[in-house]
């Protein structure tokens, strides 16, 4: 297995053992409230670039620990040759350090992997001959994240929120949109990272 790979399975593997862990510990923690009732669901709209875009879905588990999860899936084209697609997935492990009456103030482990390809076929002739020209690019990207996050409830059923962390991206060398890939002509990035969201809350 190329050593790439390899590194991108172990990240992927610690953050979600180090989540998991912090997830054990926190709901089995004696001081959670006893007065709330738990789960909540929350459901919206988010960006994030420690994991993913698109629909985003909260599960508060209890006092202290949330889980994200975030998705896109994407594409634009005429048939299978003229193509654009997007796939975002990722997921976030959210550990309150203050709550108070509208707000909460959390850590974040985050992590996500987005999938671009793009498909274009071209046809033109030479000496009454139709020549077909195919290209594809794709484009794997592996985010990683730590960082810190700010919740306000304006009204009882919506949720506002934005982070700010230390992001670390892998990717394939391709040619694509910064947006999605901070580091397009190379294969990592290591830099700031941050979310928004809006939510429903239920």
């Amino acid at each position: 297995m190329d050593s790439k790979i390899i590194r991108q399975v172990h990240s992927l593997a610690l953050i979600l053992i180090v989540a998991g862990g912090l997830f054990f510990i926190n709901s089995n923690n004696p001081l959670k409230a006893q007065s709330v009732k738990y789960p909540k669901h929350q459901l919206g709209l988010g960006y994030s670039s420690f994991s993913a875009s698109g629909l985003s879905y909260l599960l508060d588990i209890n006092k202290y620990s949330s889980l994200q999860f975030n998705i896109l899936p994407f594409y634009t084209g005429t048939n299978s040759d003229n193509l654009d697609i997007t796939v975002l997935l990722g997921a976030e492990y959210h550990f309150t350090i203050a709550r108070f009456t509208q707000s909460r103030i959390f850590l974040l482990a985050g992590t996500g992997y987005s999938h671009l390809e793009s498909r274009v076929s071209e046809s033109r002739i030479e000496n009454d001959v139709i020549i077909i020209d195919k290209q594809i690019k794709i484009d794997n990207i592996i985010n990683l994240g730590l960082g810190i996050g700010y919740e306000y409830k304006p009204h009882a059923r919506i949720s506002l929120g934005v982070s700010l962390g230390i992001l670390h991206q892998e990717s394939d060398n391709g040619i694509f949109s910064e947006f999605w890939d901070r580091n397009p002509s190379g294969t990592n990035f290591t830099g700031i990272g941050g979310g928004i969201y809006i939510r429903y809350n239920f």
